[in-house]
């Protein structure tokens, strides 16, 4: 009590001057009157109602302001120089202490003193419910880090560079596409050299809860062979381009329209364009079995490179199916098939015929083995055109 008195005495106001004046000149008398002014100043500015305090929560929080008088045994008042009056119950308050200033004769002025206040009236803690209280729950990791640790972004700090690959790897189509592309290469090498190039591709979109089925497809096929003597022509010139609208209703009936152009040069076939209006209905056998069959008609304008009575407009009939089985998650087996004919003459006919079996070795690659058949009755010559080849292809999924 007499190093605290002897602080509240140093202390450098104007007040505390004419005290240790009064003291000083009339004796015994003058140090009874400090030391009612003392404990007067005791009891109204520098109590612990009154002094700049420490206050630490139990939640490891530091509070730092004065212990106002309206404290109550359950209240803890406290007013900071930067948030205000604060209130804190007492139950969670578990250090109190007062926070000296550098003023001290021998303290250093950068720095604070904390004296611990052994007296300060708490309220009394209550008693922990072992039903009410509820455990802490344990702090993750990422919580206990310093905030050394949480460094901030560099402003300039730029993202890497990607290069070709990576940015091709990184892009993604929407949800509602799937797709693939398909190449493939075959050569012959005996007596007859040819090499053979193969592109196809399929693309599908469903919307989102919707009923509705879009799908792009188209071929192109070009084959060069080789002369015995080195001349070099070409033998193979064919593409085709689908594009298919499918509609669901009532179930697994569908309506769909379909629209294809076809040029074989093989077959002498410059033109052949059609768009067909049809019916069809789906159906599930087993889980990974799905048939899709149905029929159509419309109109087709077909031209040949020859003079021919079959050129220019006419009325074309079909009916399709379409099959396919997943025995494996990344396997499946797909047949196709559609018939188109004339119905105001019998010998204009022709079909599409065919069977792949695809495996998905990755998400972005696989390969396909199939079997394509492709046979005019009619070219326009008078002459039937009979196609067949077994290829293979490399399969790039999006």
């Amino acid at each position: 009590m007499v190093d605290y008195l002897s602080f509240l005495m140093g202390k450098g106001s104007i007040a505390t001057k004419q005290t240790q004046n009064l003291a000083t000149t009339q004796g015994g008398r003058g140090w009874l009157v400090v030391l009612f002014f003392l404990l007067s100043h005791l009891a109204c500015g520098d109590s612990v109602t009154g002094s700049r305090h420490i206050v630490e929560t139990d939640s490891g929080e530091l509070l730092i302001g004065e212990v106002l008088p309206k404290s109550t045994d359950s209240i803890l008042y406290i007013r900071s120089g930067l948030l205000g009056e604060i209130s804190l119950p007492r139950s969670r308050v578990v250090r109190l202490e007062a926070r000296l200033p550098s003023a001290l004769p021998g303290a250093d002025k950068n720095t604070e003193a904390v004296k611990k206040i052994p007296n300060v009236p708490t309220a009394k803690s209550p008693q922990k419910s072992e039903v009410s209280e509820k455990p802490k729950a344990p702090q993750s990791a990422s919580s206990k880090l310093s905030e050394k640790d949480k460094k901030p972004p560099l402003l300039d700090e730029s993202p890497p560079e990607l290069g070709l690959f990576d940015y091709l790897l990184g892009l993604r189509a929407p949800d509602s596409w799937s797709g693939d592309a398909r190449v493939g290469i075959n050569v012959s090498t005996g007596d007859s050299q040819w090499t053979q190039t193969y592109l196809r591709g399929k693309l599908e979109v469903r919307p989102k809860g919707k009923s509705r089925l879009y799908r792009f497809s188209g071929s192109y096929t070009y084959q060069e062979n080789e002369r015995s003597n080195g001349d070099k022509y070409r033998s193979q010139d064919k593409y085709d381009l689908s594009l298919l609208f499918r509609h669901n209703f009532k179930n697994n009936w569908f309506i769909q329209n379909t629209s294809q152009l076809r040029v074989d040069q093989k077959k002498g076939i410059d033109r052949d364009l059609s768009n067909l209006v049809g019916i069809g209905y789906s159906f599930r056998p087993l889980k990974n079995v799905e048939f899709n069959v149905g029929g159509a008609g419309g109109m087709a304008d077909y031209n040949s490179n020859k003079a021919s009575s079959r050129n220019g407009n006419e009325t074309i009939l079909s009916v399709f199916e379409e099959f396919t089985w997943k025995p494996l998650k990344r396997t499946s087996l797909v047949h196709r098939f559609n018939y188109f004919w004339n119905p105001d003459d019998d010998e204009e006919y022709n079909f599409v015929i065919k069977t792949a079996l695809r495996v998905r070795v990755t998400d972005l690659l696989g390969f396909e083995f199939s079997h394509n058949k492709s046979y005019d009755n009619n070219t326009g010559t008078g002459n039937n055109k009979d196609d067949t080849r077994w290829l293979n292809a490399l399969i790039l999924f999006f």
